[in-house]
């Protein structure tokens, strides 16, 4: 039982390895835009710059 949880333990922590990784990405990308688009109404986002197909979105 225990060795199952260690298991769960250390996936769970390279889940949140990665989701930090993308979240220091995404930071690092709103630094260097600080305008992100905006639809005129101040509803404002940052567009994923991992994701090709944002900008379609806006």
């Amino acid at each position: 039982m225990l060795r199952a949880r260690l298991e769960e333990v250390r996936r769970r922590l390279r889940e949140l390895e990665a989701l930090e990784e993308a979240l220091a990405r995404r930071l690092a990308y709103a630094e260097a835009h600080p305008d992100p688009a905006c639809d005129g109404k101040d509803h404002c986002v940052y567009l994923d710059p991992l994701d090709p197909g944002a900008r379609s979105r806006v």
